[in-house]
């Protein structure tokens, strides 16, 4: 399938399970807020637009469930993901990863009273839940 936006493509935001249908649709409003993030710091590097790679985005229950890298929410019920609001994102300009703590205080700064926002070593969760939540290495 084709772009949602600039920097975001239908494919991207499915379950890698490989074993069911859950997707984030389009219509959904964490596509916009990290396209906002993508198209902040494009503006603020003086570039056409940033490299997004979405480590993760939907994912079935069963798929949430199995032991990642750097584990899930308190219960792991509770993740976001599975509710098909939340992207694991890392930004680059070129081949320069922008690094996760940066990521973090925009979105941050930006929803200063909303939204799930984490930061990890290596990437940046950010999700669309109604309450504000923050977490991770800052």
């Amino acid at each position: 399938m084709g772009n949602l936006t600039k920097n975001i493509s239908q494919h991207e935001l499915k379950c890698k399970c490989g074993n069911c249908e859950v997707q984030i649709q389009s219509h959904e409003l964490i596509i916009q807020v990290v396209q906002e993030g993508c198209d902040h710091f494009a503006n603020l590097l003086g570039i056409e637009r940033v490299k997004l790679i979405i480590t993760s985005a939907a994912r079935c229950y069963e798929y949430n469930r199995l032991p990642f890298e750097f584990g899930g929410a308190g219960s792991i019920d509770e993740s976001q993901h599975p509710r098909c609001n939340a992207m694991d994102i890392q930004l680059f300009a070129g081949d320069v990863q922008i690094m996760p703590s940066l990521v973090y205080a925009y979105f941050c700064t930006k929803y200063p009273d909303q939204f799930g926002v984490g930061s990890y070593k290596t990437f940046t969760h950010v999700d669309s839940r109604s309450v504000r939540a923050r977490w991770g290495l800052v």
